[in-house]
């Protein structure tokens, strides 16, 4: 086609629309001679050219063609309209620049100034348009544009959303990193209503993208989120996204048996503004996911505790049953080392809000002591507490416990066990306060059935603050590993790991003698930290494990009072180093990572620790700061508060042969201790000159006999008496140093 350049067709090139029925070929720019076809309209001799249907094809030597359409006189159209029309891929952004939408004649032949047309929007929350036929974005959604002319009109539907120049998540790694561990788990389920039983539903969490209007309505929130697309790019097979909550991950039961699994959440801009730079408008969250449930207060938390009993002991869940895993015979009993039951797997608990025992008060307006034995937190799987706390009031019987863990193989990560509350307050800056502390916070393990690492058993507690208990964690016949862990605010031991024989009635059908359980626990401590403690981090207590009173052997059928030379002696030590110290059957310390073991009192306030000994407890508030004081033993290990000349002990360990129950002061220790702190030093009692203590000569005689070992810092160590840890950012990075 030959087309000059002029007139409206060749505006549009190869298209020509227009009201007239008759034109001129000139009139169109297309030479006579060269044209081969004509469909749809006649040509005649004078070059007149006849619309004699609404649309017309005109074919040249070429072989190009120019269409003709015929339309009603006085139509407008907007100008490229099939460009911006809703489904051509255009999209019109909220509050950015306007569209500049162009009136013009649907007749390209006619050429004067289209006036007085007026411009409407079928949505004014979504578009507006001004009488320039200029459209701005709103907000999300599609509206129409008209522009009337006379009785002529025309529309376009135009795509309104808000395009994103980035993204950033409220949900997001970072704020997913709560804790000392650094991170929040969530559970496969929640229940629907605790109270009527104990039926679950899907477990879900909400990915917030930063911006999210606060207060909205579901609609706004709609709207919100139209903005983003959300998906799963990993852990497909562990959860989805909400069919109708755009933002909302859906966890499932197919997490059973898989441990903790990672979801990871992509998030893009579903309209971007700047094409190609998709890192700008694109971001991950990992979310870590087990199979469990969550909880968020007390009735759920023990409701949980059922189930987790009831999923570890179901038959189907046995990976081992109970089994003897070692035994020796002496001379008068066979002493038999028993694993517990260990299952394939566990259902995990997750905290998602705080968990505090509720008080129950007397006439008198006392609490209750309703937290014993039997009501105390039973765990029989992973807990993972993001950093929430389960805790109590002062309501624990005397020397319970507000925990305890009845299953091997169990992890405890990223909780605050808080035996006591005190008015409300997080943090005890006053020793006194101590002395309403009647419970211990956690124990672990079981006297006559071992909690044994073998076959994947043993208990780890990680990452987690025990606080506000007479002791800390209670270590019973079990492989215990701790990391990362902060125990403080505790009267007496941070850990308490007693080491003795359970003599039983029963007899062993195998030898015909009577069985006695070893009842040993094998401690790992890795980056620990014990302030505000007036007695030890750990105290290990050998009670009657080599002797079985305070004259007869345990080994050895003799008595001390015929050993003259210390042959019995060292004949009942031999044959326990033999066949129980080397095979493990004993106390066992490893300390790798840092070591901190603060107390936070002056030694004058050893009067606060109650040990449940009367003669103990009067020893030490009498005599222990005469002691530290005035021996010359003590020096390498006494802190002097150059402010207010107050004397500290730093005390790590303390290892004992005491058990008054059977009247065993001086039974030797066998503690097997590996640390990588180099700062710790030991002082037997025994090697101490008790002449300078101060005490009357009944009780140095007493104490001088008295089998007991301190571990502490040297005072060249840089340490801060009466110094208090705070948990923060720094310590946090410390820890997984």
């Amino acid at each position: 086609i030959t087309v000059e350049q002029k007139g409206a067709s060749s505006r549009f090139g190869e298209n020509l629309v227009t009201s007239k029925k008759s034109l001129t070929l000139e009139e169109i720019g297309v030479v006579k001679e060269d044209i081969t076809n004509v469909n749809g309209a006649t040509v005649d001799e004078s070059g007149i050219l006849t619309m004699t249907e609404n649309t017309a094809v005109i074919t040249v030597k070429n072989g190009a063609r120019l269409t003709i359409e015929s339309c009603v006189d006085g139509e407008v159209t907007i100008n490229n309209s099939r460009f911006y029309e809703n489904g051509s891929g255009y999209v019109l952004s909220v509050g950015e620049n306007m569209l500049d939408l162009d009136l013009v004649w649907k007749d390209m032949l006619e050429t004067h100034a289209i006036e007085n047309a007026v411009w409407s929007s079928s949505n004014e929350s979504v578009a507006t348009v001004n009488d320039k036929g200029e459209v701005k974005g709103v907000s999300s959604g599609v509206a129409t544009i008209t522009a009337t002319v006379g009785r002529k009109s025309t529309s376009i539907t135009i795509n309104v959303q808000r395009k994103l120049s980035q993204i950033q998540l409220r949900t997001s790694d970072a704020s997913l990193a709560i804790g000392i561990a650094r991170e929040t788990v969530f559970a496969s389920e929640r229940y629907i209503d605790v109270k009527a039983s104990n039926a679950k539903t899907a477990n879900y969490t909400h990915v917030i993208v930063q911006g999210e209007p606060e207060n909205a309505t579901v609609a706004q929130l709609a709207d919100f989120y139209s903005a983003y697309v959300f998906e799963i790019v990993e852990g497909c097979e562990y959860a989805s996204m909400d069919t109708l909550v755009a933002n909302k991950v859906v966890f499932n039961d197919s997490l059973e048996g898989k441990g903790k699994q990672k979801v990871v959440v992509k998030v893009s801009a579903r309209y971007p503004k700047y094409e190609g730079m998709t890192r700008f408008t694109t971001e991950t969250v990992t979310l870590n996911v087990v199979y469990g449930v969550a909880v968020s207060n007390i009735d759920e938390l023990l409701k949980a505790c059922d189930d987790q009993k009831a999923y570890a002991k179901s038959e189907e869940n046995i990976k081992s049953e109970e089994k003897e895993v070692w035994r020796n015979e002496a001379y008068d009993a066979v002493y038999i080392v028993e694993n517990t039951s260990l299952s394939k797997q566990t259902y995990a608990i997750c905290l998602e809000g705080d968990c505090r025992f509720k008080e129950e008060y007397d006439d008198e307006g006392k609490v209750k002591e309703t937290i014993n034995y039997y009501s105390c937190v039973w765990l029989y799987g992973d807990v993972y507490g993001n950093n929430h706390k389960i805790s109590a009031s002062q309501g624990q019987s005397v020397n319970s416990y507000m925990v305890q863990i009845g299953q091997n193989g169990v992890t405890i990560s990223n909780i605050i066990l808080r035996a006591t509350e005190i008015d409300g307050k997080d943090e005890i800056s006053n020793a006194e306060d101590t002395t309403s502390f009647t419970g211990h916070v956690m124990r672990v393990g079981d006297e006559w059935f071992r909690y044994g690492e073998e076959d994947g058993g043993g208990i780890t507690i990680e990452y987690s603050i025990i606080e506000n208990g007479k002791q800390g964690v209670n270590v019973f016949n079990a492989d215990v590993s701790f990391t990362g862990c902060i125990v403080r605010n505790i009267t007496q031991a941070a850990f308490y790991v007693p080491i003795r024989m359970n003599d039983t009635d029963d007899i062993d059908p195998t030898t015909q003698k009577k069985i006695v359980k070893p009842c040993y626990s094998h401690v790992n401590l890795h980056n620990i930290i014990s302030s505000n403690t007036l007695g030890s981090l750990m105290s290990i207590a050998y009670e009657h494990y080599t002797m079985k009173s305070g004259t007869q052997y345990r080994f050895v059928n003799q008595t001390k009072n015929k050993d003259k030379d210390g042959a019995y002696a060292k004949e009942n030590e031999d044959y326990f180093i033999k066949y129980f110290y080397n095979a493990g059957i004993n106390a066992i310390v490893r300390q790798t990572g840092f070591f901190m073991a603060y107390n936070w009192q002056d030694i004058d306030n050893a009067k606060l620790i109650q040990t449940g000994n009367e003669g103990i407890d009067t020893v030490l508030a009498s005599y222990f700061g005469q002691l530290v004081r005035n021996c010359p033993q003590f020096d390498s290990f006494r802190y002097i508060d150059t402010n207010d000349k107050k004397d500290y002990l730093h005390l790590a360990f303390i290892v004992s042969g005491v058990d008054v129950h059977n009247g065993i002061i001086d039974a030797p220790t066998y503690l097997d201790l590996r640390m990588e702190e180099e700062m710790i030093n030991c002082v037997d009692l025994k090697d101490v000159d008790m002449s300078a203590s101060g005490m009357p000569q009944f009780l140095q005689s007493i104490v001088d006999n008295l089998s007991l070992k301190v571990y502490g810092y040297a005072n060249t160590a840089a340490i801060t008496p009466s110094s208090t840890y705070q948990v923060n950012n720094a310590l946090i990075e410390k820890i997984h140093s």
